[in-house]
């Protein structure tokens, strides 16, 4: 794929502007989304900390600001909260975050 970066960082700002291909593109060729947390996505982590799986997923992958999301782990922490759905739980459907978890969510074909 020409001009691929598979190391890319999103920002809130590339993901709602995105197109949902390129997402597609992204996760099934790299395997792993990099997006940088904005100060309102921290605000909604620190709110469902210790509550939801994905917050602790986000907790452990976020290096500098930057989640380093393996997608399959990601999916499989999204349906430990919500299964079936990518989304995650009390995050607003407007929010870049939300729109990534939905965008690179991978159902678990196995169950």
């Amino acid at each position: 794929m020409e001009g691929f970066d598979c190391n890319k960082i999103f920002t809130s700002e590339e993901v709602l502007a995105g197109n949902e291909f390129v997402f597609d593109d992204h996760c099934s060729c790299a395997g792993y989304v990099r997006y940088r947390l904005t100060k309102e996505d921290w605000r909604w982590v620190e709110f469902v900390r210790g509550k939801y799986v994905i917050a602790d997923f986000i907790d452990k992958n976020t290096v500098d600001g930057v989640l380093h999301a393996d997608i399959e782990e990601m999916s499989k922490a999204l349906d430990d909260d919500w299964p079936g759905v990518g989304k995650a739980v009390n995050l607003s459907d407007s929010s870049a975050l939300q729109k990534l978890f939905f965008l690179c969510y991978r159902e678990d074909m196995n169950e």
